[in-house]
Formats: C-alpha cells, sequence, structure tokens
C-alpha cells in the first residue's frame, strides 16, 4: 500500500512539474508574441508618420525663354584700310633708353699667390714669406676657434650654476656628450672547462617533450602536471637520466592572456622520476616546437561582453522610435524620452563593466607541451659511475 501511495504521488508530483514547465513555456512565448507585437506597432506608427509629414513639391511653371532673351541686331564689322591704321596709330618719336649708371662696387683685392720657381729638376719651392703668413694664419684661426668654444662652454656652466634646475640648459649641453656618439665597449670574457661530468650533466638548453596529465583553464590560477613521453638522456648521450613516465608539475597564474595574447607562461617546479628521484627544475614551459609560453584554443567572451549592450541599444532604439512617433511634447513622449535616457545610462555601465573581460585559454589533458631547461642540473649527487669488467 505505501508503494502505491508513493507512486500515486511521483505521479502527481510530476505531473505538477509538466504543467508548471508548460505553463512557463506558454507565458515565454506571450512575452515574446508581445514583444514582437510591440514593434510592430512602432514600426507602423513610424511608418504612417512619415507618409504624412511628406512635404508636396510644388510645381513651378516653365519659363519662356524666347520671351527672356533681350533681342539684338549684329552688324558685320567693316574691313579696315591702311590709311584708317596709319591714322589711328601714327609714328611714335623715337626715345632714347638711358640706362641708370649702377654704382660700382670696390671688390676685395685677391691675396697674391706665392710665386713658385721652378729650378731645372723640376721641384717646387715656395718662398719663406708665403708659408710663414699661411702658418700664422692657420694657428690664429684655430686659437680663435678653441677661444670661443671656451667662452660658449664657460657660459653655460655659469647658467647652470644660477639655474641648477633648468632642465632647457641641461639637455642642450648634454646633445653635445650624446651616448649615440661613443661605441659600445664589450668586456673581454675568457673560456674554462665546466665544473660538471659530462655523463651527469642535463645541459641548459634541453628540451623535454610531455604530455599533459591536467586539462588548462587560465581563468584561475593553478597547477599542472604531465608526464613524460621520451627518455632523457646526459650532455654526452651515454647516461639515461630522466626515464620516461616521470612526473613533472608545475603551476602558472591568471591574467596572462589579454587580446592579442595567446600563450600561457607556466614554470614547471619539479620533476619525479619511478626511482623516487626528485629533481628541481624550475624552467619555463614551451609547445611542442619549443617556442615559449603554451598556446591552446582562446575564447573571446565576445557575446559575454557585448551581448548585454547590443540587447540594451536595441530598447534603446525602440524607445526612442516610440517617443518621436508620440511626440516630444506630450506625456507619453516625456515618459519614454525618460525610459530611453535610463535605458542609455544601463547600457553604458553594463559595457563598462563587460568589455573589460579577458579572454580565456583551453588546454586539453592529452596534448603535447615542451619543457626548456634553463639551467645547468648535475646528478652526481644522485647517480654514480662504475666500470663493469
Amino acid at each position: 500500500m505505501q508503494e502505491k501511495e508513493q507512486e500515486i504521488y511521483n505521479d502527481d508530483k510530476r505531473i505538477e512539474l509538466e504543467e508548471q514547465s508548460i505553463n512557463t513555456k506558454r507565458l515565454q512565448v506571450y512575452a515574446i508574441m508581445g514583444l514582437c507585437a510591440l514593434v510592430l506597432v512602432l514600426l507602423g506608427i513610424y511608418f504612417i508618420n512619415s507618409f504624412k509629414k511628406e512635404p508636396k513639391e510644388e510645381i513651378k511653371e516653365p519659363t519662356n525663354i524666347k520671351s527672356s532673351v533681350k533681342e539684338k541686331t549684329f552688324e558685320i564689322p567693316k574691313e579696315e584700310t591702311l590709311a584708317d591704321i596709319l591714322e589711328k596709330n601714327p609714328d611714335p618719336t623715337p626715345q632714347l633708353n638711358t640706362q641708370q649708371s649702377l654704382p660700382m662696387l670696390a671688390m676685395d683685392p685677391k691675396p697674391n699667390v706665392p710665386r713658385i720657381v721652378k729650378g731645372q729638376t723640376s721641384s717646387l719651392i715656395a718662398t719663406e714669406q708665403s708659408a710663414q703668413t699661411q702658418q700664422n694664419h692657420y694657428d690664429q684661426s684655430y686659437k680663435s676657434e678653441h677661444e670661443t668654444i671656451d667662452r660658449a662652454q664657460n657660459y653655460i656652466n655659469q647658467l647652470m650654476e644660477r639655474n641648477p634646475n633648468n632642465t632647457n640648459i641641461q639637455q642642450n649641453n648634454s646633445t653635445r656628450e650624446s651616448d649615440s656618439y661613443h661605441g659600445e665597449v664589450y668586456t673581454p670574457t675568457a673560456a674554462n672547462i665546466g665544473a660538471f661530468d659530462e655523463n651527469l650533466l642535463l645541459p641548459k638548453g634541453t628540451y623535454i617533450g610531455c604530455s599533459l596529465k591536467t586539462k588548462i583553464i587560465s581563468e584561475v590560477k593553478g597547477g599542472i602536471a604531465c608526464t613524460i613521453s621520451n627518455d632523457v638522456y646526459s650532455a654526452n648521450g651515454n647516461i639515461l637520466l630522466i626515464e620516461k613516465g616521470s612526473t613533472v608539475t608545475g603551476q602558472f597564474k591568471s591574467g596572462q592572456i589579454d587580446d592579442g595574447v595567446n600563450r600561457l607562461f607556466v614554470i614547471w617546479q619539479e620533476v619525479r622520476t619511478p626511482n623516487n628521484v626528485v629533481i628541481p627544475m624550475d624552467s619555463g614551459g614551451s609547445d611542442a616546437l619549443g617556442a615559449s609560453g603554451i598556446s591552446g584554443y582562446i575564447d573571446n567572451h565576445y557575446i559575454k561582453r557585448f551581448g548585454s549592450a547590443i540587447l540594451l541599444s536595441v530598447i534603446d532604439d525602440s524607445l526612442l522610435l516610440l517617443s518621436n512617433s508620440l511626440g516630444n511634447n506630450t506625456g507619453y513622449g516625456i515618459y519614454a524620452q525618460g525610459a530611453r535616457e535610463t535605458s542609455n545610462n544601463i547600457a553604458n555601465t553594463t559595457l563598462q563593466k563587460m568589455i573589460n573581460i579577458k579572454p580565456t585559454l583551453y588546454k586539453n589533458q592529452g596534448d603535447i607541451v615542451g619543457i626548456y631547461v634553463n639551467r645547468d642540473i648535475d646528478f652526481s649527487k644522485v647517480y654514480t659511475l662504475r666500470n663493469i669488467h
């Protein structure tokens, strides 16, 4: 009896839930139909008002072109004879065009060129007087130039002492000693022999392939893990250092993905081998080809960022159309105008909040990523080598 009553009770509940869902769907359909009807009514009112307000074009009467043009009689000009041309233009009296005398400019005399005596041996010998004069001229010009530069530098130094906070003087003075006029100086270095045994060394720059064990979603920071897919050998390729199947753990931070940035920076912290060897890694993550960062599917959240703003803008345009059709001076028009301003403010506030949503990167488990070893790792404290006879 209790089971039958329970079944009857369950059937009643199921029927009630079905009726509630049907009523909810019916209300949604009614709301959509009402919204569509409202939009159709607004469009009808808009088109009716637009047809009523079309201005009538005035038809102008055509003007009579014949009556507007003035009448005029045209006469053919008579041919002029030679006598008529001479009467109109008699021979002008010749006049002398006197040129004004220009003042003569006194030119500086050219300096005397030192005489050159050509001997029988075809050698050119300058006079002692001309050579001494030329040397004195060069010395005086060189001395005057340096005196001018020294005076200018002293003047700048005095201005800087009086106004130490004047940046214009400092900038003008610094142009003379700018870094762009000096070449780069490199410190010499020396090569040395590595301190580690290559048989037990994992060198810097090694790429390690890894398969993700966990999915990556960049919205929230967290930890990740992957499984090394191939054996990793020493620098000389003789000793197996990390077995395939070892687990690598790391972490990443949120907020790295932005518009135009589609890679996530990951730090791999340590490696645990099947033999319980813990290897501190502290190296960056890469993709399957070794490029820095992990790439994946990017969700830009365009619907979240712009969907609500577009919906509110549609409502704003509908209210604007309603206010224009009802008239701005009527009570309904004023009410529609106020509602439009409110919806516009809501749209702006919503857009400002939602536009800053950052994209999200997704990377599924099983995808291949990489580990770029950033430092030399010595395994001499973990493994020892011995000769086998």
